[in-house]
């Protein structure tokens, strides 16, 4: 991502001012995500990656992106070089980063100041992913799998105050320290 595309996507704190829909959930996560678990490998990326852009592709109705932006903000509240961005997910940026084929949001694409991509993460933790699948298996009754889905995501946002938060700290911390290190997943 060049800087002129860069431009393009609003501050997260502008972003987050802006909001059409779910304002006081976002605001809620944002308050209630707590790094204190991560402070020493918080410290060891200040010093090995002081500045860090993050492109997020976002939409305010979307429940993961509810969960999991101000995640992202929390951590970059604790990173005072990082600069998050956000998109739309209409964004012709967004086609470089479809997952499948498909505009999968959030989707938070890890990048150094030069714009070299270092890691991606993309909707939810996998924990919620596995609790998701787990929840709604397909059964042939698609309508009846539907409403299990539709009750697990109500009760996904509880696991969410109860945990999976950190998770998703974990996991763009462990993505963030693996491109460091050189390794894959």
């Amino acid at each position: 991502m060049n800087r002129q595309e860069w431009e393009t996507g609003l501050p997260l704190d502008t972003y987050l001012e802006t909001l059409q829909f779910n304002a006081p959930t976002w605001r809620e996560n944002l308050e209630q995500t707590g790094v204190e678990a991560f402070c020493d490998r918080l410290e060891r990326l200040r010093a090995t990656l002081p500045g860090l852009h993050v492109a997020v592709f976002s939409e305010s109705w979307c429940g993961d992106c509810v969960e999991n932006v101000p995640v992202l903000g929390r951590l970059a509240r604790e990173m005072p070089l990082w600069e998050v961005r956000v998109f739309s997910r209409e964004s012709e940026l967004m086609q470089r980063y479809l997952t499948g084929g498909r505009a999968v949001i959030p989707t938070m694409v890890f990048l150094t100041p030069e714009g070299r991509e270092l890691y991606r993460f993309i909707e939810r933790p996998a924990a919620a992913h596995a609790f998701l699948k787990a929840s709604a298996p397909p059964d042939g009754d698609e309508l009846r799998r539907q409403e299990r889905l539709k009750e697990a995501r109500r009760k996904l946002r509880e696991l969410y105050r109860a945990g999976l938060r950190a998770e998703t700290v974990r996991e763009i911390l462990d993505g963030l320290e693996r491109a460091l290190a050189g390794t894959e997943e």
